[in-house]
């Protein structure tokens, strides 16, 4: 971002001067990786006046002209990954400025959580924090407006209604993520220096990744969350999951005054809030906050790629050719389903996703499992083949999914495979055998059924946070 006042694009490889010296090679003829360096110090450091007071996850495109400076580009989105337990920047000070604390996502949309920003003190800035990683930021403290005049917001109306343009103080803006803010203190957010102020403000994320943690926080007053109401006429972005999906924990008990101390922060489009006529099973948020529900589920993050295999080996079908997908909630724990078709195409976007209900939170055993069915239209079109890789993200060992998948035109009894590295050479899946339908839901580990030769049941069991499935065929 132009205009930021600390940011770590950190290079991949010794340049300029040093480029070559074997002074930086950590074996011969082996430069060093900054990016994978330790941290020196950083410490009581202060950004105001920025449009960003701080940015992480970037680094130096030298096009390959290393020992020249003059012509080196920013390159987006690689991960700093510190070694050990990672980097602690402590006490920055941020304030008067549009960003206070970003960070972009980790290299090829890798989660990243290596860096903690400790003890820092975020004040007076349109958005306190915008995280597009996992990095946490703990015992800090957020104030919305001093009072001081540093910060005198613009009353006008945004793009997406309540949010306001340029932003009237936003604490955490829920961005790709899962972000972190824990054991913190914030002053304001409340509604009662500008009604627009808002505890957990949306920004479209090209991951929406689900379960930002907002945890152990205290406030001066009772916050607000305000969201837009994603069941009327809003602009073609805020149809999109990578907008409305968004699930945060921690907040439950501050938002519903100790009724529900372990819920999960929605908004209430139709695919997250689940309703029946006025009945519904989430809590409003009360007050002055709009369109904020507590649901008692957790939510996962379903990701879906398209291939195809070609002379010069997989090609990612997305941007302006990213097929369409169709996602259908079946109805769930006695909630009816609701559906929503994903059409829309942009050059930057690779995935097809979507927010999924996974379990109660509240741990039962044997708990409902929330089927999904997903008509893809992947063209089939490869000249040796295609894929489809089916990733289940932001869960806990042991979490399940249910998938119904099938493909237009029609796929034929595809092989289905594990394939938890993100692999594309074949040698590294597992072949998975079908199972009976009347024996999926006893599986103890991931497998799938075939009710028909072009559908796939999926029955997905977590091994860890993130678990990827590639069908081809």
């Amino acid at each position: 971002t132009v205009g930021t006042g600390y940011w770590f694009a950190v290079h991949t490889h010794p340049t300029g001067a040093s480029y070559g010296n074997p002074y930086f090679d950590v074996a011969p003829n082996l430069p060093m990786d900054p990016t994978q360096l330790p941290l020196g110090s950083f410490a009581d450091n202060t950004a105001h006046s920025c449009k960003s007071a701080l940015d992480v996850n970037d680094t130096i495109d030298d096009n390959r002209t290393p020992a020249d400076p003059l012509d080196d580009d920013i390159r987006r989105n690689v991960s700093w990954d510190p070694p050990g337990a990672g980097a602690v920047l402590q006490g920055l000070r941020a304030w008067g400025c549009a960003m206070g604390i970003y960070t972009g996502v980790g290299t090829d949309n890798t989660y990243t959580d290596l860096v903690t920003f400790y003890g820092a003190i975020l004040s007076d800035n349109e958005r306190h924090m915008q995280l597009a990683s996992a990095f946490p930021v703990v015992h800090s403290l957020l104030v919305e407006n001093t009072g001081f005049g540093v910060f005198a917001p613009n009353p006008v109306p945004g793009h997406i209604p309540p949010e306001v343009i340029p932003p009237p103080g936003y604490a955490f803006t829920a961005y790709d993520g899962p972000g972190q803010l824990i054991d913190s203190h914030l002053v304001g957010f409340d509604g009662n220096q500008h009604p627009s102020a808002n505890l957990v403000a949306i920004s479209t994320a090209a991951r929406r990744h689900t379960n930002h943690v907002l945890q152990g926080l205290t406030f001066a007053s009772t916050p607000q969350v305000l969201f837009a109401d994603f069941t009327t006429s809003l602009p073609p972005q805020a149809f999109e999951p990578n907008y409305w999906g968004i699930a945060v924990r921690g907040l439950s008990s501050i938002l519903s005054g100790g009724l529900h101390p372990d819920r999960t922060l929605i908004t209430n489009h139709p695919m997250m809030h689940l309703t029946n006529g006025a009945a519904t099973p989430d809590f409003a948020v009360p007050g002055t906050s709009l369109n904020a529900w507590l649901s008692p589920y957790s939510f996962g993050h379903l990701e879906l790629f398209h291939w195809r295999n070609e002379a010069n080996g997989w090609q990612l079908v997305g941007g302006n050719s990213l097929p369409a997908t169709t996602f259908l909630r079946r109805s769930f724990d006695g909630w009816p389903g609701a559906s929503y078709a994903a059409t829309s195409v942009d050059p930057s976007n690779l995935l097809r996703q979507l927010s999924i209900i996974i379990r109660p939170v509240n741990g039962l055993p044997n708990p409902p499992e929330c089927l999904y069915e997903v008509q893809l239209q992947h063209p089939g079109n490869g000249t040796f083949g295609n894929r489809i890789d089916v990733v289940v993200d932001d869960l806990v060992t042991g979490d399940i999914a249910r998938l119904l998948l099938s493909n237009q035109p029609a796929w034929n009894l595809p092989n289905v495979y594990l394939n938890d590295l993100n692999s594309p050479d074949p040698s590294t899946w597992t072949l998975l055998t079908p199972v009976s339908v009347a024996s999926l839901g006893s599986q103890s580990v991931t497998a799938f059924a075939r009710p028909s030769a072009s559908t796939v049941l999926l029955r997905t069991v977590n091994p860890d946070r993130r678990h990827q499935i590639t069908i081809t065929w």
